[in-house]
């Protein structure tokens, strides 16, 4: 089914009332960013919120600020009480969905998380916006990090492989780049704030060795971990080498028991299962298991389209996507979006 977009915007102005509509073309032309589909998905209650560790995980931030748990509201004012405390300003668009990732990522240890909070905010003020560059482009045509799909819940499907880092072929300022680049073109072209908030990762260990383990990337790594939260729904560790337990080792001290509970270790004989009880094999390479042909060398970037079919068979009559006229208003403290979706007519 197809679906056609519309971006409205009302603007009330001396009694006036001005509508601007508008189509978004870039999704019509490249649907390999977000389906058309995903705008009309409504995560269920559970996706929202699970407890895979035992205790309620927030996975969506941006939902009616009124469905926020108490406690979750009560440590959100609890960051801005000590930002007034500390005499620290935090920026105007910095929201207090982006406070509560934080919060959550650092199991609401106030201090830490208020320390996390000034170091994003100066990263991201240091280090963005990066410029896609011939080098960073050659880079993400390598198949050391790209999408491939999505999952039945329209997380985009990320795809890393460590071991085909090479500084001998870039320095490695340009892979970092590259990598940073990356996160935040899949954060601002491949998510919805209020319906696809994470992403799937596999992590292909087939070509690590002991030589070409990038332990430059550990710092990286580090920083990446405390500006980016929140934004992982499963892990799935593919073609584990004999060296794997000492890199997966020096991972888990940088991030913790949550993201350690959602990596599932994936062994050639169970036959991808875990990875196919959320996504469509569709959506997969063949070489993990999947139905599409393997992406080569120069085909990762820009992201491509592989295939409509997202929901596995018992998903096929899933309630939470919605194929009907529907007005969907999302409000935040500074603006009212209001999005029109219609199926496609012949």
């Amino acid at each position: 089914m197809n679906f056609i977009y519309f971006n409205i915007n009302i603007i009330l102005y001396n009694n006036f009332i001005f509508l601007f509509i508008s189509v978004n073309m870039e999704n019509l032309y490249n649907p390999g960013l977000i389906p058309l589909r995903a705008y009309t998905y409504h995560p269920k209650d559970d996706e929202k919120v699970d407890e895979l560790i035992g205790y309620p995980l927030r996975r969506i931030f941006y939902v009616n600020k009124n469905s926020f748990s108490e406690k979750e509201k009560e440590k959100i004012k609890e960051i801005y009480l000590k930002a007034k405390e500390e005499n620290y300003i935090l920026p105007d668009d910095y929201s207090a969905e982006q406070i509560l990732r934080q919060l959550i990522g650092n199991d609401y240890d106030i201090n830490v998380t208020f320390e996390n909070i000034k170091f994003e905010i100066e990263w991201k003020k240091n280090n963005l916006p990066i410029e896609l560059t011939d080098e960073i482009n050659k880079i993400l045509n390598l198949g050391f990090i790209y999408v491939h799909g999505r999952d039945k819940c329209f997380r985009p499907l990320i795809i890393l492989n460590p071991g085909k880092y090479d500084k001998t072929k870039f320095p490695f300022e340009s892979w970092k780049n590259a990598l940073n680049y990356f996160i935040e073109f899949v954060i601002n072209n491949c998510l919805i704030n209020g319906r696809v908030e994470n992403w799937d990762l596999i992590v292909d260990c087939k070509d690590l060795k002991m030589t070409n383990i990038p332990f430059d990337f550990q710092k990286i790594f580090v920083e990446n971990h405390k500006v980016y939260r929140c934004r992982l729904y499963k892990m799935f560790l593919i073609n584990l080498t004999g060296i794997f337990e000492f890199f997966w080792n020096l991972a888990k001290k940088i991030i913790g028991p949550v993201i350690e509970a959602k990596a599932s270790k994936i062994e050639n004989n169970d036959n991808y299962k875990n990875l196919f009880e959320i996504i469509n094999r569709d959506q997969v390479e063949q070489k993990y298991g999947g139905n599409a042909p393997n992406l080569e060398n120069g085909d990762y970037f820009p992201l491509k389209f592989i295939n409509s079919n997202y929901y596995s068979e018992d998903e096929k009559n899933n309630n939470n996507f919605n194929n009907k006229v529907e007005l969907d208003i999302y409000e935040d403290d500074n603006t009212k979006e209001i999005f029109y979706e219609a199926p496609e007519t012949n």
